[in-house]
């Protein structure tokens, strides 16, 4: 993310940034901060409450990294409309659609190599869409409406309980 901020930055995009991590990064994200005042903020650590300011404000949410152990995250930013973008093998591929592989049922944008250049353009992709006002308020609303509930995999689970039990019904053990 580092590497790709300085490139994102220069299209006129505002980004803010929150969350832990090594002095040595935040330092340097400090740093970029400085450079780009008024487009980049930096808040260090975590608070859930500004955590959903913040996405209740924002178009888009970059996850770029390599291994996403949770998806709520994504799904909370799906719900107040946000379009999450992430790195395509971070365990996030399980929870969004790819636009540019279905962009009439995608929920997100992932970017397929782990590098700079890669998040950077997937950034550009979600830039295009958002210009495209009609497609983006498709892509917001199938965000929102996506049902991330116990409710909905507890129908799914059903779902696959009764195709089994159906298929054993007939056969004597």
């Amino acid at each position: 993310l580092a590497e790709a901020l300085t490139p994102i930055l220069e299209k006129n995009v505002e980004l803010v940034l929150m969350g832990p991590g090594p002095p040595e990064i935040i330092e340097r994200l400090h740093t970029i901060e400085q450079t780009f005042a008024g487009r980049c903020r930096v808040i260090e650590g975590d608070d859930v409450s500004t955590a959903h300011t913040l996405l209740a404000g924002s178009d888009m949410l970059l996850l770029p990294g390599h291994y996403h152990a949770s998806n709520a995250l994504a799904a909370i930013a799906m719900r107040y409309g946000v379009v999450p973008i992430a790195y395509a093998h971070s365990g996030l591929e399980d929870t969004l659609i790819d636009l540019h592989a279905s962009p009439k049922k995608g929920t997100g944008l992932l970017f397929d190599r782990y590098e700079p250049d890669a998040l950077v353009e997937c950034v550009d992709g979600g830039r295009n869409l958002y210009k495209k006002a009609t497609d983006w308020k498709a892509t917001v609303k199938r965000c929102m409406e996506e049902d991330f509930s116990w409710a909905e995999s507890g129908r799914e689970y059903l779902k696959a309980y009764r195709r089994g039990t159906r298929r054993t019904k007939g056969r004597k053990s």
